[in-house]
């Protein structure tokens, strides 16, 4: 343990500058974190969690994260609550004669109970899951003794059992006995002082100086045998202890002192034990403030919506579709924030982006820092999938104003200063982020000497992140192998910034067109123009319509997407649709068989009727005559059958009308028995309605029919498609997904409600497990988007309570 911690303090040390947490944000990840905590214990975790660069101790804090993640999102109720922090107790249990108090005994009571159900937890779960979670309870030893004599001490309330002690027990019972036959005395003596006057009709007696008293008036006080314990504030009533009671008063004093000396001796015995064991109870400890620790970040990994990434033993960043944590945190849900794709590897080693002011520079670079920096802490990130992340040694932050009056130092001298310590310490193995590179002096000068750092940085072969304005250095970054410029996204049209980061060119700062955009007047523009210079206004020109064509090539590509997308779903109809009618096809042809099959049979047995007929009759010509008449008669009979005809050759059954398609209109699909009516038109292809299905289809590929008669079909006829009656009979409106990820989760509940809403089911059960609420809480919010639910409930208690949910659908 000593040496996870000494690992930590050194790697923190390596890190610039000091603040470098409350520089990128750190802080308020962690503030949210101990939010999460149960306990003081997994707030201290949280607070000293620091900067790692031991590749083995990372991945295992991240495998902790995902086990822990795993277990709520699969159901499971981890048995941690709130708890005290039992530090300042168990320290004074060290102190040889040191007894503790009720309270911290009852505290470390509860608090080992955590321990030891957590622990039971984890080792009785199945082997191959919660593998490293298992591993925190292999150190983990709590005394049988003491765990039994304070669950055997205290009850649910934290006062001290009656049958703590034998002692105790006898002590309490003649305590009740006493008390008892006490109040009886009392209210004997208080019922006759009240029918002599001396006591008012509505006294009851009371306690003072722990005896047992009644009120009488004070000009009565002589008349009460007994002690005066006590007067009321006015004077006008004297507490007395009547003398009867005197003995039994006595004896219950006695009583309670016993019963005093009795419970000393129990917090006595405990405290030993306590102090015995001292060694295995702080271990017990360390492991509840580590499992609060990692309990909290994989709520964090939910909020998150985290996934883990890959990890490798190298300088390396590959992110996708990662966010800010702390915008995550506070402005997901008004979907502001957009998230970014960033690389860096030994090929590419350092990135320059540039932009426009307020294009969010400053929000990218910080992002990519506070990301690694709280992956080598061990946090869940919020990243998407096939994310890779490596291992740094340091980070080395230059962000904000540095300007220090202490020091007599300028911003920019703040900055050299920080620049002076890079170029110093810098290694292979060091991630630096430098915010607005060079600013703060003459820009000529500011640029050069930017340029100069940043060779010996490149020549360092370190890591980083740069934004930057200077011309100068857009220029160096294009003809220098491993550094790479970026741009921040910008709506060259509205001149807007767009937010969206792309690596591979540099970015205008789109100065002279902001000016005109607020509406400077041109010739201020033009003069500035001619002070800048023509190479540079021709080189900024450049990067704009680059910019521009772009932005250009962007939307072409979202339109031919969407030209794509919409030929792929007629594609699928096409393919739908033939599939359809191919069963239908099938379908009827086995239908014809089978009805062909009967009719054949029917007819040989008429055949042999006749035979049998003509043999009765010995040749009768007059019978054989009337026989060849009807069989020819049943001959006819069986031609004109529609089902002998060969379904594939039969021509259609509806009338073909001429005329132009409109809606409304009834269309058969050309040389296919399929037919359908009209829904809408939208230039050559309409929308028909096939039975259960709804497909676009070219307008010539469609007759116009007068629109057939509706036949009454009983419930048992082929109305539906072969498809929709397997559907039928496979549909199961009961699920579980406990153990599956996120996105497949809800992939399988839209399912299973698409499903429901086609077959007209109307009841469904979601089995997701109770655990922390997590699962169900997230299958209701996704399901709320559904028009056609008309409730979610909870199943009744008996039948699974908040592990199932109930969807009823309208």
């Amino acid at each position: 343990m000593s040496d996870t911690l000494n690992l930590r303090i050194e790697h923190f040390k390596m890190n610039y500058p000091s603040n470098i947490e409350d520089k990128l944000g750190v802080r308020s990840v962690k503030d949210f974190l101990s939010n999460k905590c149960a306990g003081a214990l997994g707030k201290k975790w949280v607070q000293k969690a620091a900067f790692l660069s031991d590749n083995v101790l990372i991945t295992k804090l991240q495998d902790q994260n995902f086990e822990f993640v795993q277990l709520l999102q699969e159901g499971y109720s981890f048995p941690i609550s709130e708890y005290s922090d039992p530090s300042q107790a168990l320290h004074s249990a060290k102190i040889e004669g040191a007894i503790l108090d009720e309270k911290d005994l009852f505290d470390i009571k509860l608090s080992l109970s955590i321990i030891t159900k957590s622990c039971e937890f984890l080792i009785t779960s199945p082997p191959e899951q919660f593998l490293e979670l298992r591993k925190l309870t292999d150190n983990i030893t709590i005394d049988r003794q003491l765990y039994k004599s304070l669950e055997s001490t205290f009850d649910r309330s934290g006062r001290i059992k009656d049958d703590a002690t034998p002692d105790l027990r006898a002590i309490r019972k003649g305590i009740i006995s006493e008390s008892s036959g006490l109040r009886k005395t009392v209210l004997s003596v208080l019922r006759r002082s009240i029918e002599s006057g001396y006591t008012d009709a509505e006294s009851q007696p009371t306690l003072r100086n722990g005896r047992m008293v009644i009120p009488v008036k004070a000009e009565n006080k002589r008349l009460v045998k007994g002690l005066i314990h006590d007067e009321s504030a006015t004077g006008q009533t004297s507490f007395i202890e009547p003398e009867e009671v005197f003995t039994v008063n006595n004896r219950l004093r006695e009583l309670y002192s016993k019963e005093k000396r009795e419970i000393f001796k129990i917090l006595r015995d405990l405290t030993r034990l306590i102090r015995d064991n001292i060694d295995d109870i702080n271990e017990a400890y360390r492991f509840l403030g580590k499992i609060d620790f990692i309990h909290a970040k994989a709520h964090l990994a939910v909020e998150f919506n985290a996934i883990k990434p890959t990890i490798i033993d190298q300088p390396f960043i590959e992110l996708n579709e990662a966010y800010h944590p702390v915008l995550w945190l506070h402005q997901r849900k008004e979907k502001k924030i957009k998230p970014i794709n960033f690389k860096i590897d030994s090929s590419n080693r350092i990135i320059l982006i540039s932009g426009p002011n307020a294009g969010g520079k400053s929000v990218t670079l910080k992002t990519i820092g506070l990301l690694q920096y709280l992956f080598q802490c061990g946090f869940p990130l919020p990243i998407g999938d096939k994310c890779t992340l490596g291992i740094f040694k340091d980070i080395f932050v230059d962000i904000g104003d540095e300007q220090s009056l202490e020091n007599e130092l300028s911003t920019y001298s703040a900055h050299l200063k920080n620049m002076h310590y890079f170029t110093q310490n810098c290694s292979p193995n060091t991630l630096f982020l430098i915010d607005e590179f060079g600013t703060g002096t003459e820009p000529e000068y500011g640029g050069a000497v930017a340029e100069a750092i940043l060779v010996k940085l490149h020549n360092k072969k370190s890591f980083g992140v740069i934004t930057t304005h200077y011309s100068n250095l857009k220029e160096f970054a294009e003809k220098q192998e491993g550094i790479n410029n970026a741009a921040m996204l910008y709506d060259v049209k509205n001149l807007q910034p767009l937010y969206e980061f792309e690596i591979g060119k540099p970015g205008s700062s789109f100065a002279l067109e902001i000016a005109t955009k607020i509406g400077m007047d041109q010739s201020t523009i033009q003069y500035a123009s001619k002070k800048i210079g023509f190479q540079k206004v021709k080189y900024d020109r450049t990067l704009k319509e680059l910019e521009y064509e772009l932005e250009e090539a962007k939307q072409q590509n979202i339109l031919l997407r969407d030209k794509e997308r919409r030929f792929e779903k007629n594609l699928s109809e096409y393919r739908e649709l033939k599939e359809y009618l191919d069963q239908k096809k099938k379908f009827i042809v086995n239908e014809a068989k089978k009805e062909a099959k009967i009719i054949i049979s029917k007819a040989n047995k008429e055949v042999e009727n006749l035979l049998v007929k003509i043999k009765s009759n010995a040749v009768d010509k007059t019978v054989v005559k009337e026989v060849r008449k009807e069989f020819e008669k049943k001959t006819l009979e069986f031609e004109a059958s529609p089902i002998i005809k060969n379904p594939d050759t039969q021509k259609s059954s509806f009338e073909i009308l001429k005329g132009d398609i409109a809606v409304g209109d009834y269309v058969q699909i050309k040389d296919q028995e399929a037919n359908g009516k009209v829904i809408s038109l939208k230039g050559k292809t309409a929308l028909v309605e096939l039975g259960e299905m709804r497909l676009n289809i070219k307008v010539g590929s469609l007759s116009r029919i007068r629109a057939p008669k509706i036949e009454k079909r009983k419930p048992s006829s082929n109305a539906h498609s072969l498809d929709y009656v397997e559907k039928n009979l496979d549909f199961n409106p009961e699920i579980d997904v406990r153990g599956q990820r996120t996105k497949d989760t809800l992939e399988i509940v839209d399912k299973l409600i698409d499903d429901a809403i086609v077959l007209g089911v109307k009841e469904l059960r979601i089995l997701h497990g109770k655990g922390d609420g997590i699962l169900r809480a997230m299958i209701r919010q996704h399901i709320d988007k559904y028009n056609s639910i008309e409730t979610v409930r909870s199943e009744h208690v008996e039948f699974g309570g908040d592990g199932i949910s109930i969807v009823t659908l309208k």
